[in-house]
């Protein structure tokens, strides 16, 4: 079986070095890389420090509200501080230290209008937040565009994960349809850890303690 710690990684680990790992979302880290964060535990001291892990107060736009009907919450704070309870206890039970920054998710990040303009936004509350409009703001520079590897760089890897954040790979390839972007990307598909509920990734399902299922169980020309 393969080393599953890098070999830079394993350097730093053999000279006694502190491991921090960014998590953009909750849960990001740990279905990303849990078999990883488990490996590393024993040996070093491990924080994940993840990025964005606060809502704002309603009222919220349409997406916002989709989002917390699909998640069973009566509301986003309510929400948050589950998750971020699970974070912290899934975390831990790989043997590191949480820590979340406090920075307020996509979905809910307000921006700034005139005082005049206050009480539409709450009739209207796509006016106040940015996500809405996400597209256009990319497109003017004032959000920081996100380089997006194409088939050929996928295919030159080894293994590739896919954090909330990096969701804009799988959007890359949408035009061939899921099962047609893992068959073109075999690395891509190796980035699969979760499918219709099932844990397709082996060193994922081991680390949370669900069952395996293989990729080619679920979609049937998967590499």
């Amino acid at each position: 079986m393969s080393d599953p710690v890098p070999a830079p990684l394993r350097s730093a680990l053999t000279a006694g070095a502190r491991c921090l790992v960014l998590s953009p979302h909750l849960d990001d880290a740990v279905l990303s890389c849990g078999a990883l964060l488990r490996e590393l535990a024993p040996r070093c001291e491990i924080t994940v420090l993840t990025l964005f892990t606060e809502a704002t107060d309603g009222p919220h736009g349409r997406a916002a509200r989709s989002f917390l009907r699909q998640c069973a919450h009566p509301d986003a704070a309510t929400l948050f501080r589950a998750r971020r309870d699970e974070d912290r206890a899934v975390v831990e039970s790989l043997g590191a230290r949480p820590e979340h920054l406090g920075l307020t998710d996509a979905l809910f990040r307000r921006r700034e209008l005139p005082t005049a303009l206050a009480p539409v936004a709450r009739l209207v509350p796509e006016l106040a937040h940015r996500y809405p409009t996400f597209r256009f703001d990319i497109a003017r520079g004032r959000v920081s565009r996100v380089a997006v590897p194409d088939e050929e760089e996928l295919a030159a890897v080894d293994g590739i994960v896919l954090p909330g954040g990096e969701s804009t790979t799988i959007a890359k390839l949408a035009d061939r349809g899921f099962e047609g972007a893992v068959a073109a990307a075999p690395a891509l598909a190796r980035g699969v850890s979760v499918l219709d509920g099932q844990v397709t990734s082996q060193p994922v399902a081991e680390a949370l303690g669900h069952p395996f299922v293989p990729l080619a169980e679920l979609v049937g020309n998967a590499p």
